[in-house]
Parts: structure tokens; sequence; C-alpha cells
């Protein structure tokens, strides 16, 4: 990458209309799914706008973008990035849009907004540690151009990693995931890799979500959003991890009070996701081996008390499905309305660091899991109806179903 960073820069010395070339296009939804956030990079400073319309030869409405300059541990990445809120749109219309800087323009790229209301499908991909030597984005692509999906969530662990080789990695991670995160919005939260002696700075300037400045403060790297039946909870593990123990708090604090404000009629579903698990079978050296996970000991509690239906997790480098557990007990071994949490790990899209092998003996709460079987595999949920949800684990290789379970329950007030 060092020479096509070099080869880069002489392209830029010769056409100057280069520095203003839009790169690293991404979506996320905004406050709703009826608003989207467009964020890409720049090589230089340039006035930029986005352009949108529900025809691709008929871009009528103009947004002016937001900027900031990012170079802290990013000496030879794009150092200039735009973002533009577009709020208020039609429910289920495809809407065309391309990243303007100066007179530099993108390709023409859409999106198809989601129904009104709740009483619809939405269907996700969901997938943590995914890095730049994996096999799974080509699939991840495909996946995407099938129209299926509402949404993408990445669980944390981005390229291995975003600060890499000043700023390219991350460069070259924004490169590969924009054929499907241009066209699906991109929902994210942060690993342990995104860290960077805790200023998180990658993460924070790549990436906007829903009800945060941009960039992300490093003490509101969370949100929730609702999407059709579903009350989705993104929540940073990493904050158990920090020096200080402020952001922990903080963080429990907010998801108390947003997960006390949620309305089952409306979004009978609750799902959580952050990247780091509360139990896993994998070896002594992860936080989730042990009883007293820093974690689970911050987390567990306060989603058993609200009746949080699903956490998705990743951080282990492999598969893992687990019955309904709390406190280190195995529930009722069933996914008919579960008293506790369904709890899954889907660390295994892809990184450098290849896989993490489990421990012979599995615990009595490990329902399913697969460790090298799983490498270059991703999750599909489908949310059928407020009683039906579907899971499953897919292999790159012809799609393979690796695993799959219905969680049925009775909808409840």
């Amino acid at each position: 990458m060092s020479s096509d960073f070099q080869n880069n820069l002489q392209l830029i010395s010769q056409f100057p209309a280069a520095q203003c070339k839009p790169q690293h296009v991404h979506l996320s939804f905004g406050t709703s799914v009826h608003d989207v956030t467009i964020m890409w990079a720049t090589h230089g400073l340039c006035n930029s706008k986005a352009k949108l319309g529900k025809f691709p030869w008929k871009l009528e409405q103009e947004i002016q973008a937001e900027n900031v300059f990012f170079n802290k541990r990013n000496k030879h990445g794009l150092k200039h990035l735009h973002r533009v809120k577009v709020q208020h749109l039609l429910p289920e219309t495809m809407y065309y849009y391309m990243a303007v800087s100066n007179e530099s323009y993108s390709r023409i790229f859409y999106f198809q907004t989601p129904p009104a209301g709740n009483k619809w499908s939405p269907d996700f991909l969901m997938f943590g540690d995914l890095g730049i030597h994996s096999n799974t984005t080509p699939s991840l692509i495909n996946e995407a151009f099938s129209g299926n999906y509402t949404a993408l969530f990445h669980v944390g662990d981005f390229a291995y990693d975003l600060h890499h080789q000043n700023g390219l990695v991350g460069d070259y991670f924004m490169e590969l995931i924009e054929p499907v995160a241009a066209f699906i919005p991109y929902m994210t939260c942060p690993g342990n890799h995104e860290s960077e002696r805790e200023s998180f700075e990658h993460y924070r300037h790549r990436f906007s979500m829903p009800g945060s400045d941009w960039p992300t403060p490093v003490h509101k790297m969370w949100y929730s959003i609702d999407i059709g039946p579903v009350h989705f909870v993104s929540y940073s593990s990493e904050v158990f991890f920090a020096s200080s123990g402020r952001n922990a708090e903080l963080q429990k604090r907010w998801l108390v009070n947003n997960l006390r404000g949620v309305n089952r009629e409306r979004t009978p579903w609750v799902i959580a996701f952050g990247h780091r698990p509360m139990y896993c079978s994998g070896s002594r050296g992860s936080d989730c081996a042990y009883p007293n996970s820093r974690v689970r000991r911050g987390l567990e509690d306060i989603f058993v008390e609200f009746q949080v239906d699903l956490i998705i997790q990743a951080h282990e480098h492999n598969y893992e499905r687990l019955w309904p557990v709390y406190n280190w007990e195995v529930g009722p071994k069933s996914y008919i309305n579960p008293p506790l949490p369904v709890q899954i790990i889907t660390g295994a899209a892809g990184s450098i660091e290849r896989t993490d092998k489990f421990l012979r003996n599995a615990n009595e709460w490990s329902a399913f899991r697969l460790d090298k079987d799983a490498f270059n595999s991703y999750g599909r949920l489908l949310v059928k109806n407020a009683s039906h949800l579907y899971w499953e684990q897919r292999s790159i290789y012809n799609h393979a179903k690796l695993d799959s379970i219905w969680i049925i329950k009775d909808p409840k007030v």
C-alpha cells in the first residue's frame, strides 16, 4: 500500500482536481430510518455537498456538507471528511445520490428507504471482526445487491486496524466496504481494535451514528434506533477496559433510561449489540471466559431487568450460540418464550489474527459452536413479525448455512 500512496501523491500533484475526488462513500441511518447520513473523504479541502433525487438523471435536492480535518494518527490517510444529513425521506422510496466536492463527482449510488410503521419484516446482515485480508467482503457485496437487506451491522473491529500505516489501512478498508456501505446503511459499534490508546480517533471520525455529534465524542459511543418492530441498542464494551470508569457509568445510566423508555407495543423486539461478549467458550485469555467478566458485570443485570431479547456480540474469532443464561447459570434450553436474553457471538467475518479455538469441553450454556469451520462467515437476522425472529450464520462458501434458530415469543406489553 505504500507504493499506492506514493502513486496517489504523484497523481494529485499533477492533477489538482484529484484532491477533491470523493472516496469512501458510506451511509448510516440518522435519528430514524427515514433519515440518512452520507459520508465521504477527499485528499484536499473542498467545498462539498450531496445531490439527491428519485431519478438518477434528476438529482434535484442539494445539501451542503459539514467538513472536518482529520490528521491525528492519520498521517497518510485522507484527511478531509465530509458529512451530509438527509432528513424526512419518504418511506418505501428509491433514492439516488452522488457526493460532490468542488467540481469532482462520485458515481451515482442509490438506497431504498424502509416502510413506515412497524408491521413489516426487516432483514439484516450482522458480523464482527472484518479485516482487509478477509475473503468475506465479496460475499457481503453480493448479498447487498440482492436488495433484501435493511441494514448492515458491523459489531466492532475494523480493518485490523483503521489507524495502521498512519491511516492507509483504514482508507483501504473504507474503499473495500464502499460497494456495500454506499447502498445499505452501515451501522457500527467500537471494538478493542479501534481503541488507539483510548482515543478511538479513526472510529469517531470515520463513522457517524444516530444521536451523537460528529466526530463522535468518546463519552457517547452508544446509541439506539427503531427499525420496524425492533428497538436496537448499540453499546461500547470498551468502556469497561478504560483507565477511567467514568464512561462506563455514563453508558450505564444511558442504557437504563433508554431501555426504560421502550414501547413494547411499537417495538416488541429489543436487540442489543456490542463487541466483547459476556460469555464465551474460548481460551482463558479473554474477559468473557471468566465468571467475573467486566462486560458481564457491567451489562447483564440491565439486559435481564429490561427483558432484552437478543444480544449480538463478536471479538472471539469464531461462532457460538448460547442458551438463555444468567450469572453463569443456564436457563431453559429453549428459544420459545425465553425468560433471559439469547446471546450470539459472530466474530468470524475474517481477520488477520485467524481463528480463536474453543476449549475442549463446552459449558452447559453453550448450545452450538464452531471455530475454524466458521472462519469467513457472517450472520443474517430476519425479524419476521412481533412473535418470530430468525437467525442464521452463513459461510461465504456457497452461502452454506452453518447454524440457524427461531426465537418465538408471545407478544407482551
